[in-house]
């Protein structure tokens, strides 16, 4: 089975549009040529890439939380995959970021917003680097 090992997120945030833009490399286990992945409903996929070439990938089914897509013909020697997406925030609501300490977060209804094999957080554990990028003021 496919999973997800580890994000390394980086999420620009424009609070005057109130829009965001993520670059996200994901590791992978046991990757597979043909994947499924969910992404929040608020957002859309701009490309995919592996080792820099882009991938196919097309939406084939809309949920209450998130859209899933099916990503075709992926290198299975190569286990990470660079994910560009963006949208739009109307608000945070049902989600929460909880800082445990300096090395842990704990994310609540991640489904919402992360690239993931299942909509749900109870499902799947994994690592992951962020880092913010918000306008100076």
């Amino acid at each position: 089975m496919t999973v997800i090992k580890h994000h390394d997120l980086i999420v620009k945030i424009d609070p005057y549009f109130g829009t965001l833009s993520c670059t996200d490399i994901i590791e992978f286990e046991n990757l597979k040529k043909d994947i499924e992945i969910y992404l929040g409903k608020r957002f859309n996929f701009i490309n995919i890439y592996q080792k820099q070439n882009e991938v196919q990938y097309k939406e084939i089914e809309e949920g209450k939380i998130a859209k899933k897509y099916l990503i075709k013909n992926l290198d299975t020697q190569h286990n990470k995959i660079t994910f560009e997406w963006t949208g739009k925030l109307d608000s945070f609501e049902g989600y929460r970021v909880s800082i445990i300490r300096s090395d842990v977060v704990e994310l609540s209804g991640f489904c919402g917003w992360f690239p993931t094999i299942k909509p749900s957080s109870q499902l799947e554990k994994f690592t992951y680097n962020i880092d913010i990028k918000l306008p100076a003021n």
